[in-house]
């Protein structure tokens, strides 16, 4: 996913505990896979409710244009081609999630040039975050 886009979440929280975690010696993998998990749904959800705040609309000349053509689907599905190409990988203290074709960061961050509105798939919700710090509280507490 080097090509892509990368979303970093800075949330001194999950960092303590995940020094926790590794202070202990144990490995990271069975908890980053389950934050892995919460992730790649949290993205799901995004794409199902057409982003968690909504993303902005599609313009009338673009919705005419996709019926014209017989497209059909919500915002960023005509294809289902990004929202197939969202990935999640787990490295050695981390989880990465996002997708390498090129254009899925003109999406994620928008493109003022083009005016094209940031429509964030990649966006983790304050209930997403709480689910992963309590499954890194659960981990911490069965270790």
């Amino acid at each position: 996913m080097s090509d892509g886009i990368t979303l970093k979440i800075d949330d001194k929280l999950l960092k303590d505990y995940l020094k926790k975690i590794e202070k202990k010696g144990t490995t990271l993998e069975p908890l980053l896979s389950k934050i892995k998990v919460i992730g790649l749904q949290s993205v799901e959800e995004n794409f199902e409710s057409q982003g968690r705040p909504k993303w902005e609309p599609l313009k009338l000349q673009t919705l005419k244009r996709r019926a014209k053509k017989g497209y059909t689907g919500g915002i960023l599905q005509r294809t289902a081609t990004l929202k197939k190409s969202v990935t999640g990988e787990i490295g050695k203290d981390k989880v990465t999630i996002g997708s390498n074709l090129e254009y899925a960061a003109v999406h994620q961050f928008g493109f003022r040039k083009r005016k094209i509105p940031a429509r964030p798939f990649v966006k983790f919700t304050k209930d997403d975050i709480n689910e992963m710090e309590d499954t890194i509280l659960d981990h911490i507490i069965k270790e």
